[in-house]
Parts: structure tokens; sequence; C-alpha cells
């Protein structure tokens, strides 16, 4: 029964990254039917997973359950507490890529604005896919990360 909870808690934090990606897409185009209806779905399956987890949690498990669900979903064993003005890695929506930011500001909602180093690019994103700051995977990404201006309806590219 453990290895069902714990393949269950995998199956969970995947669920919740790929929600978090559907998010970042969604600041993009929240038009998108597609991408609504996916977030929809996403929300349903980590639900009924974490429903899964309680109902399968020994009995002395289930008072922690639900902070196991939020420590397996974020892939680490302690919840990190952001701040304005830390530095993190954080999602860019236009790749879905992880890019060296500082967060500007954290929201009720459960999300935050970021600012991209180097870039003067800003954007909200769920707090909970925020990564610690990687010096070495920074200094990777810094130069991958392209600006993009919208002016009616063209992109305009600019490196």
């Amino acid at each position: 029964m453990a290895t069902n909870i714990e393949q269950f808690k995998v199956n969970l934090a995947t669920y919740v990254e790929q929600l978090s990606q559907v998010d970042a897409a969604l600041t993009v185009d929240p038009e998108n039917e597609e991408l609504t209806k996916l977030k929809t779905d996403l929300a349903e399956v980590i639900e009924l997973t974490e429903e899964l987890i309680r109902q399968n949690a020994p009995a002395n498990e289930t008072q922690q359950a639900a902070s196991a669900e939020s420590s397996a979903a974020s892939g680490t064993q302690t919840e990190r507490t952001w701040s304005s003005g830390d530095k993190c890695m954080a999602i860019w929506s236009n790749d879905g890529q992880y890019y060296p930011c500082t967060v500007d500001e954290i929201l009720e909602d459960g999300t935050c604005s970021v600012n991209f180093e180097g870039y003067n690019q800003s954007e909200v994103t769920q707090v909970s896919s925020l990564q610690p700051y990687d010096p070495a995977r920074a200094k990777e990404t810094r130069n991958k990360l392209v600006s993009v201006c919208y002016i009616s309806d063209t992109k305009i590219f600019t490196l």
C-alpha cells in the first residue's frame, strides 16, 4: 500500500507542475479554450489524486497527508516562503523554461510578480512553481530569454 501512496505522490507532483505550466500559458493566451479545459481537468485530477492519498494513508499519517502532498508536489521536504526581493528561478510563459528572476510582489491569490534578470521582462506566475535561485543554471539560461514586444497583432522579437 505504501508503494501506491508514493506513486500517487509522484503523480501529484507531476500534475501540479503541469497545472503550473498551463497557468503560465494562460497568462499569455487567457482566451484559449483548450488550455482552460486542460486547467479544469488537471485541477480535477489533482483533487482526485489527493483524495486517493488521503484514503490510502495509514491512520497515523492522515493528519500529515495535506502537508506531505504539498511537499511532494513541490519536490522538496520543506515549503519555501518567498518574499519580495528574493532571487529565484521562474517559468517564462513563452517557452515554459526556468530563468533567473527576482520576486517583485507576492499576491494573495497564490501568484507573484517576477522580473527576469537582465531582460526587464515581468510576468505573474504561481508561487508554487518558483524554484530556488541556481547560479549555474542562471548563467546557462541567461542568453536564451528573448524579449517579446506586442504591437497590435504583430510580434516583434528583439535580441
